[in-house]
């Protein structure tokens, strides 16, 4: 019983660990563009963050900010991108977006924000109409989404660009698929089946 109770203190002292989770790096842009790929197809962004208001409840510290040279036809693609570690599971994704009309711009025509994942579109949301030097707010959200385990590749674009200005932030990820799990490391289920053995090896000595 004695070398029981050891063995039980030294495997729970000595388990090691190791996460699955689906570690979305940056998606408040607090560091930068740290964590982004640029999404670049027909066109050049500049990309990087700034202090602007990305809610109407007040100013976020740090968001995405793109001004496209873009073809507004809808041919050209801009956007940011990451990898993450998926579990199979539900995905929730939401993100605050804006269109800016400066420098005396407007547009009848803002624009499309679009949630993708593995490259694959998964909402639209037009910004609709932009009066002159003005900003219009959208919040496009993807729930309730099946995923499979591994990695992805998540993100945004905007295409059919109707103002020069966009600004991005608070890109969040929730669901069952991105919960972290605790999973045993190799060496640990290794001591676990070595402790097994030297009790039932002194169990028999004693029989």
């Amino acid at each position: 019983m004695k070398l029981l109770g050891f063995m039980i203190i030294a495997l729970s002292l000595g388990m090691g660990v190791h996460l699955i989770a689906s570690p979305l790096v940056n998606g408040d842009f607090e560091d930068g563009l740290n964590g982004w790929t640029k999404l670049e197809v027909g066109a050049t962004m500049f990309a990087s963050t700034t202090n602007f208001l990305t809610t109407n409840g007040g100013p976020s510290s740090n968001s995405a900010f793109l001004v496209p040279n873009a073809d507004a036809t809808g041919g050209d693609k801009l956007g940011l991108v990451q990898d993450v570690v998926l579990q199979a599971g539900i995905l929730n994704i939401a993100v605050n977006a804006v269109a800016h009309g400066a420098n005396g711009f407007q547009s009848t025509q803002g624009g499309l924000f679009s949630i993708i994942l593995d490259g694959v579109i998964l909402s639209n949301t037009s910004f609709g109409d932009v009066p002159l030097d003005s900003f219009k707010f959208v919040t496009p959200a993807v729930n309730s989404l099946a995923v499979t385990a591994g990695v992805h590749t998540i993100g945004f674009q905007m295409t059919n660009f109707g103002t020069n200005s966009r600004f991005v932030d608070n890109f969040v990820i929730s669901g069952s698929a991105t919960e972290v799990t605790v999973v045993p490391e190799p060496n640990s289920l290794a001591l676990l089946f070595l402790g097994f053995a030297l009790i039932i090896t002194q169990y028999k000595k004693k029989q």
